[in-house]
């Protein structure tokens, strides 16, 4: 079974490019190195929306999934 390619299935150690906010590949690719979730300020309880974040080799900050596509899974 193939993995679905969007950000928000990438994991630590798949290779991903990056996506302009129009949804178009932008040619930088870096390895994912960490997965930092985050809950919205305010937010206290444990239900509600979680924000995923991307921390890519080679590129400084961390990268909202929704603004990767996943090129190659470890």
């Amino acid at each position: 079974m193939e993995r679905n390619n969007h950000g928000s299935h990438a994991r630590v150690g798949d290779l991903v490019e990056l996506l302009n906010p129009q949804g178009q590949p932008t040619g930088i690719t870096g390895l994912v190195s960490q997965i930092v979730n985050r809950k919205p300020f305010g937010d206290f309880d444990d239900s509600g929306i979680h924000m995923r974040f991307l921390v890519v080799t080679g590129v400084q900050g961390r990268i909202k999934d929704s603004y990767v596509v996943v090129r190659s899974f470890r």
